[in-house]
């Protein structure tokens, strides 16, 4: 992009937007000596012809260059604008909140409407350059968001998720069941051992007096197999069989 005077002055722009924190370059020609506007916002001011613009502020900044020559005596001067778009505001959230248990998954949405999306890691997502995203972490991880609108401008945001592990629970009977034999009509003393239990559910029900009690009493008539699932105050759950 050229801007001229209608005497000697021109000035060549990279370009005349940019985003936060970008640098643009001006290239003043035609005369011998030059003096630019902005003291604040550009790498030099005096003197030169060429000078790079930079600022981390959204805006329009006017720039003026004054140019001189000596012999014969002559100014001229040019000012053009330059608009600097804001970064695009991103954010995230999660369908499942910031905890949950090991094995579940969550959605993460970023803000919608922007141009372009990635997201970081990708290990345990359901896809990387969509707004919406489906993760199943393992363990804890920050997942980023880099976002890019449509003047080109960037913004990202993370969000921190934390894997709670199900709780580990093991079963212990009553002597006569403690090696896995019992007589046939009698009864063993089924007991779930777990810490932070808010609920048990006990299976197959046929052959027990309860299946919700952390101690159960079974008595079957067969070879059978009893499976305790306990839900901890998390919500995760943790199982063991017997």
């Amino acid at each position: 992009l050229s801007l001229s005077s209608f005497a000697q002055l021109s000035v060549t722009l990279e370009d005349s937007t940019m985003c936060p924190g970008d640098t643009l370059w001006f290239k003043a020609s035609g005369m011998t000596l030059y003096a630019w506007s902005d003291t604040v916002n550009l790498d030099t001011a005096l003197l030169v012809d060429s000078v790079n613009f930079s600022t981390t502020t959204p805006g329009m900044y006017t720039i003026t260059v004054l140019g001189y020559n000596v012999f014969p005596v002559d100014t001229d001067t040019v000012s053009f604008s330059i608009t600097v778009f804001d970064n695009p505001s991103v954010s995230i959230t999660s369908s499942a909140g910031n905890s949950f248990c090991v094995g579940s998954s969550t959605e993460l949405v970023a803000t919608a409407g922007l141009s372009s999306y990635m997201w970081m890691p990708t290990a345990n997502l359901s896809d990387s350059t969509n707004d919406t995203v489906i993760a199943t972490p393992t363990g804890a991880t920050t997942y980023f968001v880099y976002v890019t609108d449509s003047n080109g401008c960037m913004g990202m945001d993370s969000i921190d998720l934390y894997v709670t592990a199900g709780p580990s629970v093991t079963i212990s009977s009553t002597t006569d069941a403690t090696n896995g034999y019992l007589c046939l009509g009698s009864t063993a003393t089924l007991t779930a051992n777990a810490a932070g239990i808010a609920s048990y559910e006990w299976s197959p029900v046929g052959s027990l007096n309860d299946s919700t009690g952390m101690s159960v009493q079974a008595t079957p008539t067969t070879t059978t197999t009893y499976t305790v699932v306990v839900t901890d105050t998390n919500g995760c759950t943790g199982s063991e069989s017997i």
